[in-house]
């Protein structure tokens, strides 16, 4: 949990300066519902949350200092069910404030749709295995970055490319990092976990990645397991077009602080997107263009993390 738009000091002691404070909040909690009607129910959560605050210095002088506490955290909704699959859904978060690091009371509502995966009887899921809808069972990637084409497409997906008078053009669903990589090579096996009839598909994910610092050309080893989020675009005779989506996925880095900067400790997170085709006879090879991004998601108040450049994959299914 972290706001839309970070909280910001404007003209700190009347002299010009202007700070943002980052704060980020993950949590496990509880839940227990209550049936209020035949579609509608209400919960109840408590649990406890991991508070991370990012403050900021002037002339090497701290103003508002960083913080990292654990906070109790309680909270409300109310659910409907529109469908077997769809929910609207209203939900209000609260963590009491902490006189000991100085941090107000943080609190969230939200409202929006729910999307329910559900497990399909037996007969479903032998229709869609006989479809002509193709899903790979395994795949088995090559993928090499170089930083000498730039970090254009990260940026723009991090919504911090320079474009005219544009300081932040793109579109805000991926990040970048401090440290950046000059080259990356990875080696990724994907298998198949979940398949709708024809969209979707959820996958599970290995990978080993080595990188090289641009600053220090330090070489770094990334050790990674994640979830993949895999939509079908496109089906056309001759191949199939996808967009995927993968985040927070364990991490092993065989470094810390890459470059003297502070990205952080080894166990990390690992974050990827990209678009791709399967092609050729029965689907058997796959191209695809790939981003990746390191960090530890602001669990810490160590956290620039590590951009590794555009990857171009080849991969083979069976």
């Amino acid at each position: 949990m972290r706001p839309a738009a970070w909280f910001k000091y404007d003209n700190v002691n009347n002299i010009g300066y202007d700070r943002s404070v980052w704060i980020n909040a993950w949590s496990l909690s509880l839940k227990k519902d209550f049936k209020l009607a035949e579609k509608t129910s209400f919960y109840v959560e408590s649990g406890i949350a991991n508070v991370t605050r990012f403050g900021f210095s002037i002339d090497d002088q701290v103003i508002y200092e960083d913080a990292h506490f654990a906070s109790l955290l309680y909270g409300f909704g109310v659910q409907h069910w529109l469908s077997d699959k769809w929910r609207l859904s209203l939900n209000g978060t609260f963590l009491p404030k902490s006189a000991k690091h100085n941090q107000p009371s943080i609190s969230q509502a939200s409202l929006g749709f729910e999307y329910h995966l559900k497990q399909v009887d037996d007969k479903t899921a032998d229709d869609y295995a006989k479809n002509e809808y193709f899903f790979p069972n395994n795949i088995l990637q090559l993928s090499y970055g170089t930083s000498a084409i730039g970090f254009g497409v990260n940026r723009f997906f991090g919504m911090s490319l320079k474009v005219g008078n544009f300081e932040s053009f793109g579109i805000p669903i991926f990040w970048v990092g401090e440290a950046k990589a000059t080259n990356a090579f990875s080696i990724t096996y994907q298998g198949l976990i979940y398949r709708s009839e024809k969209i979707f598909s959820l996958d599970w994910g290995a990978s080993v990645t080595a990188f090289q610092s641009s600053l220090n050309h330090e070489n770094v080893f990334a050790f990674s397991i994640f979830p993949v989020l895999r939509f079908y675009l496109l089906r056309r005779n001759g191949y199939d077009f996808y967009t995927n989506y993968s985040i927070i996925g364990p991490t092993l880095l065989t470094k810390s602080d890459i470059d003297g900067l502070e990205t952080g400790p080894k166990v990390i997170f690992q974050d990827t997107m990209g678009f791709g085709v399967f092609f050729g006879k029965n689907r058997k090879y796959n191209a695809e263009l790939r981003i990746m991004h390191y960090s530890n998601g602001n669990i810490f108040t160590r956290n620039d993390g590590v951009a590794i450049p555009l990857q171009f994959t080849l991969g083979k299914t069976f």
